[in-house]
């Protein structure tokens, strides 16, 4: 999947999110990466320096950038989606490859609605 490919396909999950998820996203950034760099799984990941080289990646993360008067809500948001890991892990198989890269965005948007991890 070239990148041209990646961002189109991610667009169109955007496209297709609820109607009511629309006054959410004007404050979403979607940021599209074919890799996250070394030191942004560091600085911005929390990976340590062991994992990161021992190969661990990520296929998205969600940040928050800011809250304006600490009301996270009323604060943007920063969407990663990185195009390798997906195509790495899932590129053999091109209809698994959409259903996966849907679900990393779905994932990590989900994490501006207060979702955690667990």
């Amino acid at each position: 999947m070239t990148f041209a490919e990646f961002k189109s396909y991610v667009e169109r999950v955007l496209d297709t999110l609820p109607e009511e998820f629309a006054p959410f996203m004007e404050t979403v950034i979607v940021e599209l990466e074919d890799n996250p760099s070394r030191e942004f799984l560091i600085e911005v990941a929390g990976m340590s320096p062991d994992e990161v080289d021992a190969g661990e990646s990520l296929f998205g993360l969600y940040e928050p950038l800011f809250a304006v008067d600490d009301d996270l809500d009323a604060g943007m948001h920063r969407l990663w989606i990185f195009r390798l890991p997906h195509v790495e892990e899932f590129g053999d198989d091109p209809k698994r490859l959409k259903l996966e890269i849907r679900k990393t965005v779905i994932h990590e948007l989900a994490h501006r609605f207060g979702y955690s991890e667990e």
